[in-house]
Formats: structure tokens, C-alpha cells, sequence
């Protein structure tokens, strides 16, 4: 376990905050997918999983965008500068470790998704790689939304990178695309205004119906990528085997539990055996 220091603790819009802790040696070591377990505090008997929303080696820090759902994350609302709290990680395989840096990549996010996709859109266009961020939000925004262009809406900071942002809500929304997140993926494919889809590969975190859909649409188009699961996790270490999810390991049908914190978060998009849905939690 790591024993960090509160270096800053945000309150966002739509019930999420932001925090900050001093943890040098993981901020290091940290690339976008990976998990901390967060300890929150006496009387709570499991930690929490979030995953890494930044770090920044330099300045010894990282990141966790969480939102306020239940007691553990309420405890963490309450946690001042200055606070100690304690976690594993990072955990897990990150992103790019089944795929190779494409040359284009189309991320694909719901909800609490946004976190480790954040972290990977800023990681990859300063790779190089041309982005699209495709992001499916039902509450306010934690982020800042600034114009973009044809009068819709980008998160500020992707958007000054060059990232291309899609914004999507089912209700309707000034500058939001109605429908769902994978509706307008696969307006934007069908549209083909991305042309030649070639060096592209997918990113997706978010809840697993949408997960599901998004593997489905990009499929039918030859595209293959990568997905975080997010997963509730007992050890973190993958002693307790109670994060596990159905993954496919060969051609013909079989498949077998993984454990989402030490062999994934993030699995190979075609593999993950999707239709096993009451194996997810």
C-alpha cells in the first residue's frame, strides 16, 4: 500500500470531485487504464477502484475523477488537504499493451468513462496520433465545455489540443448530439467523413451495455481496439478472484473468467464475451 497526502480535493458539476494526492513513485509509473484502490477510511471494509484521471511524474502527483454515488466515495468527498489516505496501485494492464499505437483512434465514453479516456486522448496526440473523442453524458458535465466548432460543445482542454470531441446526450442538449454516445459513432462512420479507416483502432470505457454496442457497431466496420472494464474489486491484487469477466481466448467459442485487476482493466475489444452479460456485475 502507498500512503499519499491530499494535495487537493474539487468539487465538480453533476456530483463529481476531483482529488489530488502527493504519491511520487505511482505518478511515475502510472499510464492511462490503470487503477489505484483507494482506502476510504475506517468502517469501510473493501477499498474503492478509480481509475487514474492524470498524473504528472514531475510535480509527484496523480488524479481521480470520482463521482458521489455511495458512502465510500461521500467519505472521499470529505477529505481535506493535508489528509492522509492510503491505496494499491497502480494496477493492472493499462491502455496499449494488446494494440499497437494506431495512427488514429476513436474514443468511445459513458459517464465515469470519461477518466481514463481523458488520460489517453491527451497521452496519444502528444504521441502524434489524430483523435476523436466521442463522450455520452445524461448529467452536467465535471469538465469545462467551451464552443467548438459548427456551434457544438468540446471540453476545453481536448479541445485546445486539437482533439476533436463529440458530445452526445439522449436528452436534449445545446450543442449535444441526441441519442446515444454509440448512435453517433455510428452517424459519424456511416457519414464517412473520416474517411479511409485504415491505422484505426477503438477505445472504449463506460457502462457495459454501451461497451457492448460500440464493440458491435465497430466491428461491422473491421475495426478493433481496446476496452477498460471497470469492474468492483475486492484485493486488487488478484488473490480474492471476485472482479472477473468472460473473456474469449480462441477462435472457436472458448472463453474463460479473467480478473479484471491484475489481467485486465483493459482487455482486447474482440474479446471480451459480451454476451455473457450476467457475468458482469
Amino acid at each position: 500500500m502507498t500512503t499519499a497526502v491530499v494535495l487537493g480535493n474539487s468539487s465538480l458539476p453533476g456530483g463529481y470531485g476531483l482529488l489530488r494526492l502527493a504519491a511520487p513513485e505511482v505518478a511515475v509509473s502510472s499510464l492511462p487504464g490503470h487503477f489505484v484502490h483507494v482506502n476510504c477510511g475506517p468502517g469501510f471494509t473493501l477499498p474503492r477502484p478509480f481509475s487514474v484521471f492524470d498524473a504528472d511524474p514531475e510535480g509527484g502527483w496523480i488524479e481521480i475523477l470520482y463521482k458521489v454515488v455511495g458512502a465510500g466515495s461521500g467519505a472521499m468527498a470529505a477529505w481535506r488537504v493535508g489528509d492522509g489516505v492510503s491505496f494499491l496501485g497502480p494496477i493492472g494492464r493499462p491502455f496499449l499493451t494488446t494494440l499497437a499505437r494506431p495512427s488514429r483512434a476513436l474514443l468511445i465514453a459513458g459517464g465515469v468513462g470519461l477518466a481514463p479516456l481523458d488520460f489517453l486522448a491527451r497521452f496519444l496526440v502528444r504521441c502524434g496520433t489524430e483523435v476523436h473523442f466521442f463522450l455520452g453524458l445524461e448529467g452536467e458535465s465535471p469538465l469545462p465545455l467551451t464552443p467548438g466548432a459548427g456551434g457544438a460543445l468540446t471540453l476545453g482542454r481536448l479541445g485546445e489540443l486539437g482533439i476533436r470531441v463529440h458530445l452526445a446526450s439522449r436528452g436534449e442538449r445545446a450543442g449535444f448530439f441526441r441519442g446515444n454516445v454509440t448512435d453517433l459513432v455510428a452517424r459519424v462512420l456511416a457519414g464517412g467523413e473520416l474517411g479511409e479507416l485504415a491505422g484505426t483502432g477503438v477505445f472504449v470505457c463506460g457502462p457495459m451495455a454501451m461497451m457492448r454496442a460500440a464493440a458491435a457497431l465497430v466491428g461491422g466496420y473491421g475495426l478493433t481496439g481496446e476496452c477498460s472494464l471497470e469492474e468492483r474489486m475486492g484485493c486488487g491484487f488478484g488473490g480474492c478472484a471476485g472482479c472477473v469477466a468472460p473473456v474469449r481466448i480462441g477462435d472457436g467459442g472458448e472463453w474463460e473468467y479473467r480478473r479484471v485487476c491484475v489481467d485486465g482493466p483493459v482487455f482486447p475489444l474482440d474479446r471480451v464475451d459480451w454476451e455473457r452479460g450476467g457475468a458482469f456485475r
